[in-house]
Formats: structure tokens, sequence, C-alpha cells
């Protein structure tokens, strides 16, 4: 079950963020894995919601050449609402992958929720990096 969360929980179906969204539908259609302790998008009883999801920190020693770039990352949301075991898909400069990584160890969600319980769920994010 992949969702669209934002910073501000609202969500809207789309996959860059600057700061705080989430795809739910990726993330619905991800986790349909048949997997134990993951949900299928018709099992879950109800999807994950963002809680904190501060911006990535634009890297200073980016800011002089005034570069823009992106961060994708794969990561589990946790039954404990932690973002675990991120993977980077893409990025466009190393010192945007860094500062991506540290804004995702700050987010916290309230997990998705099967038969009454917390489970883990598949997540992707696309992080847009602007001066």
């Amino acid at each position: 079950m992949f969702a669209t969360l934002a910073a501000g929980c609202a969500a809207r179906g789309t996959t860059v963020m600057s700061g705080g969204e989430i795809d739910a539908e990726r993330l619905s259609r991800r986790s349909e894995q048949k997997n134990a302790g993951y949900c299928e998008r018709s099992g879950c009883d109800s999807v994950p919601e963002v809680l904190v999801a501060p911006a990535p920190t634009y890297p200073p020693e980016l800011l002089a050449s005034r570069v823009a770039g992106e961060v994708t990352l794969r990561f589990e949301i946790a039954e404990s609402g932690l973002a675990e075991n991120p993977q980077v898909v893409h990025s466009s400069a190393p010192g945007f992958t860094e500062a991506a990584l540290k804004a995702l160890a700050q987010w916290r969600f309230k997990p998705a929720v099967k038969n009454g319980k917390p489970v883990r769920l598949p997540a992707s994010q696309t992080f847009e990096m602007r001066p």
C-alpha cells in the first residue's frame, strides 16, 4: 500500500516533494507484495500518515554554484513509524544525497495498520533541491 503523505498530511498523489510529500499511490502499488508484515491495497485498515517531515537543507557547498537537483530514496516505513533501510535510487549530486538522507532520518509517521496492528510499508520519495 503506497500512500502520498505531505508535511501538512495532505495527500496529493505526487512523488515530487520540496519538503514533505510521499507518493501514496506508488506506496500502494509497491506494497501489494504478499510478504508477511506488509499489507495489500485492500488489506490495510489505514495508510501511513506523515507526522514530522523536515525538508532537506540545501548544501552550503553547492550554494555558490546555484545548482538545482534531486534525490530519490527508497525506504520502509516501519511499524514504529520510523523511515528505515534507505537506499539511493537516484541523485544528481553527492551533497544532495547526504542532505536527503539526513532529512529522511528525522521523518516520523503514523504507520499503516492491518487487522488493528501497525505494519511495515515500502515507500519511495523524490526530494527536489533548489537554491
